[in-house]
């Protein structure tokens, strides 16, 4: 095995950073000093300005070694030179109220203020935004999916708070579109104080279990579309179900509402295996093809606004106590109505 480390080292000297690059993926390759060719990695990345790479092999060597001197000299002029710059670098679960330790958090400067990167122990990195609320966790680049990165896989275990500069930042929401289209996710595992689930933001993820958590308000417009879900239970916090939130989630077979819910949107379950479904009193809107056809319907309430589409598609049940009800509200008074 050549001396890669030593070559790439003579290649940063001569400022040949193409060069000095290809020698330290080689040593990390060879696992041949693999703090060393991290470090050398990221100095090369750095002088190229390609900074989030840089910072990326940087934190990579402080993991391997967190006292040595090279890599705190680089943190040192990479990060502490701006004061406007934010770095912390957390560790053990009990830091991010999760399973999956994040070890590294660095500002992520192509993004702009007040994004970050966070990196976890299992390597898979999550992207995220701080406000006034909170945090939300985006997508790599806003407008781009996860093309030219590192997708996440196996388990992705977000964390309930990320700690930047000793101040913890909730995470309240998930952006569209952060993980869409990333199949290689087996397992999602959300924070207790999520608020909101946006557009598309996990759409198509090969995932076979959802735990909504207790705080939750919002699913966005196909957040969950053709993922592998089986069962659906939505806690008594959740307000809207968005449109196409779970279609063509081929493997679900069963969702339980409780109240709270107010609007379940267009084809929010549609092209599922759904049979039947108990809607709560507080539903007041049920959107075009919110089911699958010829799915049992059992409304609890009072009459809500619903798509005429229903009264050819589906079997709509109402207490027998509601039936006069219904049958005196101009909107359903032609609709085939049973009683339970």
């Amino acid at each position: 095995m050549g001396n890669y480390i030593e070559k790439g080292k003579s290649f940063l000297s001569k400022k040949d950073y193409t060069k000095a690059l290809e020698y330290f993926q080689a040593a990390i390759e060879c696992a041949d000093s693999p703090k060393d060719a991290h470090l050398g990695l990221a100095e090369a990345f750095f002088a190229l300005g390609k900074s989030e790479k840089g910072k990326e092999h940087l934190f990579r060597a402080m993991v391997l070694d967190p006292n040595n001197p090279h890599g705190l000299k680089m943190i040192q002029k990479h990060f502490f030179s701006n004061p406007s710059t934010s770095f912390d670098v957390v560790g053990g679960s009990s830091a991010t109220g999760g399973h999956d330790p994040v070890i590294s958090i660095c500002p992520h400067s192509e993004m702009g203020k007040n994004y970050y990167v966070a990196e976890q122990q299992s390597g898979n990195k999550i992207y995220f935004k701080v406000g006034n609320a909170g945090c939300s966790v985006v997508e790599p680049e806003e407008g781009c999916y996860w093309d030219g990165y590192d997708e996440p896989n196996g388990c992705l275990d977000i964390p309930n708070v990320f700690k930047i500069n000793s101040k913890q930042y909730k995470v309240v929401a998930i952006d569209e579109p952060a993980f869409c289209f990333c199949d290689q996710i087996r397992e999602v595992i959300l924070p207790d104080d999520l608020q909101r689930v946006g557009n598309r933001a996990f759409q198509s993820v090969k995932i076979s279990e959802i735990i909504l958590p207790n705080n939750l308000r919002e699913i966005g417009d196909s957040a969950f579309r053709e993922t592998l879900i089986e069962k659906v239970i939505c806690p008594k916090t959740l307000q809207l179900i968005g449109d196409w939130c779970f279609f063509e989630c081929k493997n679900l077979t069963s969702v339980t509402l409780n109240e709270g819910i107010v609007e379940i949107g267009e084809h929010a379950f549609d092209k599922s295996r759904i049979k039947e479904v108990d809607i709560p009193q507080s539903v007041k809107r049920i959107c075009f093809g919110a089911f699958p056809k010829w799915t049992i319907i059992r409304l609890h309430g009072n009459p809500p606004e619903i798509d005429f589409g229903y009264r050819y598609t589906a079997r709509l049940y109402v207490p027998a106590s509601k039936l006069n009800l219904y049958k005196n509200n101009e909107d359903w008074e032609d609709v085939n109505l049973h009683t339970f």
